[in-house]
């Protein structure tokens, strides 16, 4: 296990033991090279006009990096050196031209060289490398890891050197309307400064509780600027979590999950919407019942219409006699004098008058 401090992508030089070679012409650059770095040095000259560095690997490839005249380096960022490189400088002056070849070899019997060579970068600052001895190589064989800076475009592979495992993404939120939830993440730290286009991503959204070997498939998600999926999910919901990790887009080599985060509502606690669906529901029956109840009384009626009442006309009688009475009394003019029945009508104070028929006391 090893701190890294200085890059995400490394290539290595896994080898018994190395020896360096020099042809040198009767001018000598005193070509130079340093594996560790992996820069390559020569000497300065006076008034030089034009420099050119680059290598040659065994199976014939040129990687050539820019220098300009003034430099006496250049330094190789993109190549691993475990299968044997040629180093060339060319340095051309007012006064003449240099050439000058540096040998680099994979020194070791063939088969010596380490094998399954592996490692990955976690929790950002850290890397794990793991390798087997080679088939001829000796028990007590020594075998030297160099680390180096580089650009490599991963597209084109990463023989010979190592990956990066993210960290799973942090502050995974969700927040929900009636008809949709939005979930928010922020991008993983990396070794290296990435963009948000390196990234992929999958969410895991399931709900809680559900039978033991329920699969929910995984929601693949790129990378984007804001971090941010939408997907429906309507009113009332259940309790669910979303979980999330990250790779990089290149090589899907997923992180752990993140934590999970919950929405929804337990099962258990009927929403405010569950209730209005009861009082509907609860007034639909009883408006039902009504109506039919008032149905049947129509029939009822129908069916059995009330008896009319038997006339009494004794009473009718007596009650036509009664407002007669009344309203001779109410349309009169004052009490009329009678003489008393058998009596003749005499004149003077002292007689006795009677009442007119039909006037009560």
């Amino acid at each position: 296990m090893f701190l890294l401090v200085t890059s995400l992508v490394l290539c290595e030089l896994l080898q018994p033991a190395f020896l360096l070679i020099l042809e040198k012409p009767a001018s000598s650059l005193n070509v130079r090279f340093d594996a560790r770095t992996m820069n390559l040095t020569w000497d300065c000259q006076e008034n030089t006009t034009f420099s050119r560095c680059f290598l040659t690997d065994k199976k014939g490839r040129i990687v050539e990096p820019r220098v300009t005249n003034k430099q006496c380096s250049c330094t190789f960022r993109e190549i691993c050196l475990h299968g044997g490189v040629t180093f060339e400088v060319h340095v051309n002056t007012s006064q003449r031209a240099f050439q000058e070849k540096l040998l680099y070899p994979n020194s070791g019997r063939e088969g010596t060289a380490a094998q399954n060579f592996s490692c990955f970068i976690y929790n950002v600052d850290f890397m794990n490398c793991t390798w087997v001895r080679g088939p001829t190589a000796p028990r007590d064989v020594q075998y030297f890891l160099y680390i180096q800076n580089s650009n490599v475009d991963r597209t084109s592979g990463v023989q010979g050197c190592i990956l990066q495992r993210f960290n799973p993404p942090g502050n995974v939120t969700v927040r929900c309307n009636t008809t949709h939830c939005l979930v928010r993440w922020k991008q993983p730290r990396t070794y290296q400064k990435l963009s948000y286009l390196d990234f992929q991503y999958q969410l895991d959204v399931h709900r809680k509780n559900t039978q033991p070997g329920t699969e929910n498939l995984p929601i693949n998600v790129s990378g984007d600027l804001e971090n941010r999926y939408n997907f429906p999910s309507s009113e009332p919901r259940a309790k669910h979590a979303v979980k999330i990790r990250a790779a990089d887009v290149r090589i899907l080599n997923w992180s752990s999950w993140s934590e999970a985060a919950e929405f929804g509502s337990d099962d258990r606690n009927p929403s405010s919407v569950h209730i209005y669906v009861l009082l509907i529901l609860g007034t639909l029956v009883c408006g039902l019942l009504f109506g039919f109840l008032f149905k049947r009384f129509f029939r009822i009626q129908r069916l059995f219409p009330p008896v009319p009442q038997i006339k009494d006309k004794l009473n009718d009688n007596h009650e036509v006699e009664d407002e007669v009475g009344r309203g001779q009394l109410r349309h009169g003019c004052g009490w009329n004098l009678y003489p008393a029945p058998g009596t003749s009508p005499r004149s003077g104070s002292g007689s006795s008058p009677g009442l007119e028929s039909g006037s009560s006391l």
